[in-house]
């Protein structure tokens, strides 16, 4: 499994999380594409991919308001789901934002 930001909005990968998103709506809450462009293009949309095939497991994406980072949406491929894609996803985000000084990440 690979980590990595997707911050550009006119690649696959930024793509394939936007329609992972709308596949998902019902659970998530709907973001308009707009925001997903804004949340990207500041790099706080993190991707979790296949190693050999490139396939999007699953996104992580988050916004930062003054001393607070939130999770705005933590998505995993239906069909992906119970191989810690979601537990990757947070650590990588957890070990990213250790180095700034946040006093609370909020879920």
């Amino acid at each position: 499994m690979i980590i990595k930001l997707i911050n550009k909005i006119a690649s696959k990968d930024f793509k394939d999380a936007v329609e992972l998103s709308d596949r998902n709506s019902k659970t998530l809450g709907f973001l308009p594409y707009v925001a997903f462009e804004k949340y990207a293009k500041q790099g706080q949309l993190i991707g979790a991919f296949n190693k050999s095939t490139n396939e999007l497991l699953g996104y992580l994406l988050y916004r930062i308001s003054y001393n607070k980072v939130t999770i705005v949406h933590l998505c995993i491929n239906e069909t992906k789901r119970n191989n810690k894609t979601a537990n990757k996803l947070v650590d990588f985000f957890k070990k990213e934002h250790k180095t700034i000084r946040r006093n609370k990440i909020e879920l």
